[in-house]
């Protein structure tokens, strides 16, 4: 055991409120004048921090891990909300101890300049590399919902703006009509003029899956009128396409 400053006092067992998590945090070992180890309500243990970080409320509660299955559920225990991530278990020692937080697009972040972003860490990628989560769930990095990809195919995946009057992707509305378009491989491809917006969606679905694939990201339709699917089928066989691709699709509706 190392000596001690004779001022020494044991304050093994001093409880206080640490601001930044809002959390009580409990002195468990005290190494020296300086150093300390404390132990939060919440369970989780912080070691090596200093004294008078933890008078001033300083030290950050980490993350408590929840194995579920074959991920593991991290949450992140903030004064204002909890921030509630998933990981594979394989990837638990990137995170245990640090404390993370939501940036305001959504992504899950650590430290202060430089900002780490977690799904890059566990990507292990160049800094110019785009990642994408395939779910768009910016809060599930597993590998298995995370993907390299260039930023076309990245583009590819998105929701339609919240800007776009018609509630679907890839629709507009213009001069009286609903226009579909699809952009691809740096092109701009129109679709055509739909009367209704329900066929003009069934559209840009079709053309999405062949020319975006995996990562096309597909308007979700519901309760369409009989007059839009007729429209789409016509569109269909006005564009050539076989029996029984356009059977297939009529299925899907």
């Amino acid at each position: 055991m190392r000596n001690k400053d004779p001022r020494f006092i044991d304050r093994t067992g001093e409880t206080k409120i640490q601001n930044s998590s809002g959390i009580n945090a409990t002195i468990i070992a005290y190494r020296n004048n300086k150093s300390i180890d404390v132990e939060f309500d919440t369970g989780q243990i912080v070691k090596n921090k200093r004294y008078t970080d933890f008078c001033k409320g300083l030290i950050r509660c980490p993350v408590k891990i929840e194995i579920v299955d074959d991920y593991a559920v991290i949450t992140n225990v903030n004064t204002d909300s909890e921030t509630v991530f998933t990981i594979d278990i394989e990837d638990i020692p990137l995170v245990e101890g640090k404390h993370f937080r939501i940036n305001p697009k959504g992504y899950v972040i650590a430290g202060h300049k430089p900002i780490k972003l977690l799904h890059r860490l566990i990507m292990n990628v160049p800094h110019n590399a785009i990642i994408d989560h395939a779910d768009m769930n910016t809060l599930n990095n597993c590998k298995s919902n995370l993907r390299i990809c260039d930023r076309s195919k990245n583009g590819m995946n998105r929701k339609s703006p919240k800007s776009n009057t018609s509630g679907y992707k890839g629709v507009i509305f213009h001069k009286n009509y609903w226009n579909a378009q699809i952009s691809a491989s740096g092109k701009h491809i129109y679709l055509g003029n739909f009367k209704h917006k329900e066929a003009a969606a069934y559209a840009y679905n079709f053309m999405a899956k062949q020319l975006h694939k995996e990562f096309a990201q597909l308007n979700t339709v519901t309760n369409p009128p009989s007059e839009a699917i007729a429209e789409f089928k016509a569109w269909l066989i006005k564009k050539g396409y076989d029996t029984q691709i356009i059977e297939s699709e009529m299925e899907r509706i």
